[in-house]
């Protein structure tokens, strides 16, 4: 190929990529037109159309190459700032919206009070007790006086009146300097759990409406952990489950309890200190027989048919489980009689005059291992918790002595003895630990799942809870 022919295809090939460049040219040049178009006969455009006129092809294309290229070198700088590595945190704002059944509208306050107030001391995610309006504590060498160094800002009077008014039974309060003082009458290795109680008006919210079928709590930014993230929480009530399930599956609540699951809500488990239990009677002769005791907690077959009656409460939960145990017991030649009261009445007739063979009921264990209130004799009167009327003075002498004393592993060792005893007497039965499953928005994070010493709870670290966030660097 001679110069003319190279001369020819150069020509050819800058044609080519004028083309290219001229097809490139015309679809970005196509937006600035509807532009010019739209805007008519505006005067600086009017200006810039001449102005664009008088440039020739060659250096329009020059112009468009140019426009490109700070297009790509634009595109390149958006593209390296999305490739630092970021991380999201969580901002102010939101609101949280949750569904509760309650039968008994006066109970709706108390839902409240989980979320605005709180108590001297706390329980972390983990159940240990931490300092909460209390910084700190510390226990006389004889587990009788208890002082508590209250946080610089909050009132020791209104603290004070407020523990007076709780009634906790035995305990005098006194303010000395910036410490609440209370001292017991005797020892009792259980108390730092009765200073967790809500019974302080400085939770995280505070109340700014109230009606019978709904509370609106917005968020206290003076609140001894840090100003919380939600901008509000809204308690709506509701009579039923039927009521309430509408609601959820339509969308209109954050979260609820005990309903199914759906796309984009988790749910939570909670493990509570609930259990359900079996009491036998043993003021009552054929319950004195411990192998028949045993033989039902070991599920074993007696060696003659007898006949017995279950007393619970109507809650759905414990009629299922008195079912579920007639059918068991059936196999062990028992035969099971059920009868299911209103809970107000067990509670008043019933259980304090022990009328029954077995009671099937749920009891709340607590946070400390303290066995006292439901195997101690001295509890078997018509308003103590020990239902089954047990009594072992060896028993009773080891939960004395753990109850009273600070040191840990005397407790351990006494209550593994007396666990010891209740497996070969069979008194009780443990038949389920409840757990609070909770369904709660995708959109809602930082909620810290775990055990808790009741289903209110949830809200342990509420303050963390947050709905927005932002993308910043990290």
């Amino acid at each position: 190929m001679g110069l003319g022919g190279l001369i020819l295809k150069l020509k050819l090939t800058l044609s080519n990529v004028f083309q290219i460049i001229k097809k490139l040219f015309s679809y970005l040049i196509k937006p600035f037109k509807f532009v010019l178009r739209s805007l008519g006969n505006w005067t600086p455009l009017r200006k810039f159309k001449f102005a664009w006129q008088a440039f020739c092809v060659l250096e329009k294309y020059i112009i468009a190459i140019l426009l490109l290229v700070i297009l790509a070198a634009n595109g390149k700088l958006i593209w390296d700032f999305y490739k630092i590595p970021k991380q999201y945190v969580p901002v102010a704002g939101g609101t949280f919206i949750e569904g509760i059944v309650i039968k008994n509208p006066t109970l709706a306050m108390e839902e409240a009070k989980n979320l605005t107030n709180c108590g001297l001391t706390a329980y972390s995610t983990d159940g240990k007790i931490i300092p909460a309006i209390a910084e700190s504590w510390q226990i006389s060498p004889d587990g009788k006086v208890y002082t508590f160094k209250i946080r610089q800002g909050f009132n020791l009077e209104e603290i004070k009146n407020a523990i007076d008014k709780a009634k906790w039974q035995g305990v005098e309060t006194k303010i000395d300097g910036q410490n609440i003082q209370l001292t017991l009458a005797q020892p009792y290795a259980p108390f730092l759990s009765y200073t967790t109680q809500l019974i302080l008006p400085y939770g995280p919210f505070q109340i700014e409406k109230s009606t019978k079928t709904e509370i609106t709590l917005k968020r206290n930014d003076n609140f001894y952990q840090g100003k919380p993230y939600l901008n509000k929480v809204t308690l709506k009530f509701y009579p039923t489950d039927a009521d309430l399930n509408i609601d959820f599956k339509l969308g209109r609540l954050t979260t609820a309890a005990d309903v199914d699951s759906k796309r984009n809500y988790k749910t939570y488990q909670f493990p509570l200190p609930y259990s359900q239990m079996l009491f036998f009677n043993l003021k009552r002769e054929i319950l004195q027989d411990r192998t028949i005791r045993q033989a039902i907690a070991q599920n074993t077959p007696l060696d003659k048919d007898i006949e017995l009656t279950l007393l619970t409460n109507d809650k759905d939960a414990n009629v299922a489980q008195a079912e579920k145990s007639k059918e068991d017991l059936a196999k062990l030649r028992i035969k099971l009689n059920i009868i299911s009261k209103d809970n107000l009445i067990l509670q008043k007739v019933d259980i304090p005059t022990r009328n029954f063979d077995i009671l099937l009921y749920e009891v709340n264990l607590g946070s400390d291992p303290d066995l006292y209130p439901l195997y101690h004799s001295s509890q078997i009167s018509e308003q103590g918790m020990n239902l089954s009327s047990f009594s072992m003075p060896v028993v009773d002498k080891m939960l004395e002595e753990a109850r009273t004393t600070l040191d840990e592993n005397v407790r351990a060792a006494d209550y593994a003895k007396v666990q010891k005893i209740l497996d070969q007497e069979a008194p009780t039965i443990v038949l389920n630990k409840e757990t609070y499953n909770w369904t709660v928005s995708a959109k809602v994070k930082g909620i810290i799942e775990g055990p808790r010493m009741s289903a209110a709870g949830r809200y342990l670290n509420i303050w963390q809870w947050y709905i927005k966030e932002k993308r910043v660097k990290k």
